[in-house]
């Protein structure tokens, strides 16, 4: 099993498209990474890699799969609208349909075309669009003089002359051509970047500020993760002066960052990403921060943020998971079900409290205000104050029991003094009970006159057309929409291949069928799953065909097929559906190798947080080639059930697991 990975590789996962609402990370609907952010005509745009899970036994290297790349832009930093698919590997003749290897690319104008720079199979290539957006068309080879030897992440930086850089990472050393004016062809030979640390980098960006060059960088200096970095000189090829760090590394298992920095309207930015939506450093979500100079002209050190950037509507979704500042013992959990890819706010007791910065009011006319919460007790309420926890109270929202703490609803409550224009907010949670979780708490929003809300619960992929054709396309979230036709709809689920119609709820209250008219701040709520395709529990599940994963990944198995590797403690594997029949299971066994001590496997059932059925003790074999198969009793095991095998143990790796087998 390898133990280093090598190469920052980035990727995405595509759900959706349109437009998305945006704190850190800054879109969750797919997973992206090597965020390349650029302003054509005073848009900002983000081309980065596109992450996907492994599936189907296709695996990419050590576990990294990107398929394809999108283009997302703004103008606000807050809402980001999904282009689509802009190139594929499928795209690219020279291309291995089933590398996966489309790793961080770039782009930039020329003349009024658009140049999108890619890795793909250790070639740089380069496809070109008349429009930012594409479609991007390919050239049938890669750039000339670069070689194959493990090149990735290619830059280009037009210099104030006109004369056009490429640069790219290839190993420990970093490279540079100069480009003819079409943009395609070399100028010249290739150089090495002088001046740099000699430990691996990747992912180089060049940018010039105040006639000095500022050549940025990931760098494993510390050997367990990439910090950002830059240098600086007096010319485009160097020689360079390192300067050191802009932002440290990750310290959760996060090995690669990857990053661009630009300027858009006068204000610095840093785009960069992390796996905090998934916990699988695979799997990886693009973020951004606002970055400063020194008077020098060095960079002041960025710190990562759960706000990012940008300002936030009142009408808009207020994920206030996403705070500038809580109290103690506030959590932000991840959903990986039902409700929207995202985060939200738990550990909630009496008088705990979050922040959330630059909400924007306008001049507008609000008249409640909503949220959307979970709770198993008598709930309590919510207070939205100005500035601080302290300061003047301009909305409360009661909170009563949803049913369960994964029973999620929509709830209103009341506005008074809404002031004008951009506001701090605090929002305190009172309760009526002592508990660690009084109530959950994904969003808040502000609600205008003359609008009703169109919510989507479930786990399906569907949409609902209006009377007026109207189609609005969501899952898990919910869409603010105008009053029109007097109030009078039609609404007619249409539902994608694998969904099923479940019914309606109107004001969260569950009913046969909508009424005739729709009101100031009523909620119609579409409620869509998807169908159970069940996995025989009887059989061998093979390891590399997980529905979801906590780390570790897949590599070729000395006995056949993939295993799942890179186990370390408090990662685990999760199957979806497993249908065991009417008779219990007695047994488990687990087919395994550990060159160290091992370790554990608990067996959890419907919850990673769930008490185990079963516990296996996973022994040294000796080697990471050699595999045993090892056994332990399971407690009553029967039906349909999600199952986790959740990893435990001391060692940096623990165990490679080919298969898994209820017996």
């Amino acid at each position: 099993m390898n133990k280093r990975i090598k190469y920052g590789l980035i990727a995405l996962l595509t759900l959706s498209y349109g437009n998305i609402h945006a704190d850190n990370p800054l879109v969750t609907h797919i997973y992206t990474a090597d965020p390349t952010a650029r302003v054509f005509n005073d848009t900002l745009y983000i081309y980065p890699s596109h992450d996907i899970k492994e599936h189907s036994g296709l695996h990419g290297s050590n576990g990294y799969m990107m398929e394809d790349y999108h283009v997302f832009s703004t103008t606000d930093l807050m809402n980001f609208t999904d282009h689509g698919v802009i190139l594929s590997q499928t795209d690219v003749p020279y291309v291995d349909n089933n590398s996966y290897a489309m790793w961080a690319p770039d782009c930039i104008e020329r003349d009024g075309k658009y140049y999108f720079y890619f890795p793909g199979n250790f070639h740089i290539g380069v496809a070109i669009s008349d429009s930012p957006t594409g479609p991007f068309i390919p050239d049938p080879n890669p750039i000339d003089k670069i070689g194959t030897k493990e090149t990735i992440d290619p830059n280009c930086f037009i210099d104030d002359d006109g004369q056009a850089y490429l640069y790219y990472g290839a190993m420990d050393n970093m490279r540079v051509l100069k480009l003819n004016d079409d943009m395609r062809t070399p100028a010249g030979e290739v150089h090495k970047i002088e001046g740099l640390p000699s430990d691996y980098k990747e992912g180089p960006f060049m940018f010039k500020r105040n006639g000095v060059y500022y050549y940025t960088f990931p760098l494993d200096e510390t050997k367990i993760g990439e910090a950002i970095c830059y240098a600086t000189g007096t010319s485009p090829m160097g020689p360079f002066e390192y300067q050191g760090i802009i932002m440290d590394h990750w310290t959760d298992n996060c090995w690669t960052n990857h990053h661009s920095i630009v300027e858009y309207r006068g204000q610095w930015y840093m785009f960069y990403h992390h796996h905090d939506l998934t916990g699988d450093q695979t799997l990886r979500s693009m973020r951004a921060e606002k970055l400063y100079f020194n008077e020098d002209g060095t960079i002041q050190k960025v710190i990562p943020s759960r706000r990012g950037i940008g300002i936030r509507a009142a009408n808009e979704q207020i994920q206030i998971d996403r705070f500038n500042e809580s109290s103690e013992g506030i959590r932000t959990p991840v959903f990986h079900d039902k409700e929207h890819p995202g985060f939200y706010v738990s550990n909630i007791t009496n008088n705990s409290w979050v922040t959330y910065n630059d909400v924007d009011f306008g001049n507008k006319e609000f008249i409640s205000v909503s949220a959307r919460v979970a709770s198993a007790i008598a709930g309590g309420v919510i207070e939205i104050r100005l500035n601080n926890q302290e300061g003047k109270i301009i909305g409360t929202i009661p909170v009563a029991n949803t049913g369960s703490l994964d029973k999620w609803q929509t709830v209103n409550g009341t506005v008074t003094n809404i002031p004008e224009g951009l506001q701090n907010l605090a929002f305190v949670f009172k309760g009526k009970e002592a508990s660690n979780d009084i109530f959950k708490v994904n969003w808040v929003r502000f609600n205008e006159a003359g609008t009703f809300h169109l919510a989507f619960e479930g786990a399906g992929n569907a949409s609902v057309k209006l009377t007026d054709d109207y189609a609005v396309k969501a899952k898990g979230t919910e869409e603010v929409l105008a009053i029109a036709n007097a109030g009078r709809y039609t609404f007619t689920p249409e539902m994608e291949e694998g969904t099923v119609f479940k019914g309606w709820k109107f004001n969260n209250a569950e009913v046969e069928s909508l009424p005739s008219k729709i009101s100031d701040n009523d909620v119609v709520t579409a409620i869509f799953e998807t169908v159970i395709v069940p996995v025989n529990g009887k059989e061998k599940l093979e390891a590399e065909y997980f529905s979801y994963k906590m780390g570790t990944q897949t590599e070729a198995c000395p006995e056949g097929g993939l295993n799942a590797g890179y186990v370390k403690n408090g990662y685990y594997l999760m199957f979806k559906n497993v249908d065991f029949g009417k008779e219990s299971m007695k047994n488990v066994e687990v087919r395994a190798s550990s060159l160290f001590e091992g370790g554990k496997i608990e067996v959890r059932i419907d919850s990673v947080q769930a008490e185990p059925v079963a516990v296996i003790d996973i022994n040294s074999t000796s080697d990471w080639a050699k595999y045993e198969t090892f056994t332990a009793p399971v407690s009553e095991l029967k039906g349909m059930h999600d199952i986790y095998f959740y990893f435990i143990g001391d060692a940096e790796y623990l165990f490679n697991i080919n298969w898994f087998w209820f017996k």
